[in-house]
């Protein structure tokens, strides 16, 4: 049972990522998009993401049951890649409330960069212990998680601006 922790956990941590992501983006997205220009349709994001959510959930799946985490000093490094994973994906999860609901712009780009700080030592660990076809599970999200970066970003930037133009005018 002990062996397939990771996987219940990510399968539990992706469902409800999922339902917040659903929850919470779906009326925060239509708000952004009403305030600052976004550069994709909402619909996108969610085609990404459930992508996205499914080649995660399998490559944990291929990991649990193709890694060769038999050696005393393995479990070592089947924890750390247990604790990377569940870390992204709580960051994950969060991600949606702290930038849709909260609007905490700032903290939910430093989130991002978790999580990119996380998956690439997971992604990492999952290459040495599968080989390079796991690659194929993460690299996608990774190359995501630097695009949802940069659209972030530009909403700080986009709304950096409208604050210092509202106080051109009232001056």
């Amino acid at each position: 049972m002990y062996q397939y922790t990771a996987t219940i956990s990510s399968a539990i941590l992706i469902v409800i990522a999922l339902w917040l992501s659903a929850t919470v983006s779906k009326q925060g997205m239509k708000q952004l998009q009403n305030e600052y220009q976004m550069f994709f349709p909402s619909w996108v994001f969610i085609v990404a993401w459930s992508i996205l959510y499914a080649l995660i959930f399998i490559g944990t799946l291929f990991i649990e049951k193709n890694a060769s985490f038999q050696q005393p000093q393995e479990s070592t490094t089947k924890t750390w890649f247990q604790i990377l994973l569940i870390t992204n994906m709580v960051l994950n999860a969060l991600w949606s409330v702290v930038f849709f609901k909260f609007r905490a712009f700032e903290l939910s780009l430093l989130m991002i960069v978790g999580m990119i700080a996380t998956i690439i030592p997971a992604t990492i660990i999952a290459k040495e212990q599968c080989g390079s076809f796991v690659l194929w599970f993460y690299v996608p999200y990774l190359l995501w998680l630097t695009v949802a970066a940069t659209l972030n970003m530009d909403v700080i930037v986009q709304k950096n601006n409208s604050k210092r133009i509202k106080t051109a005018t009232s001056q």
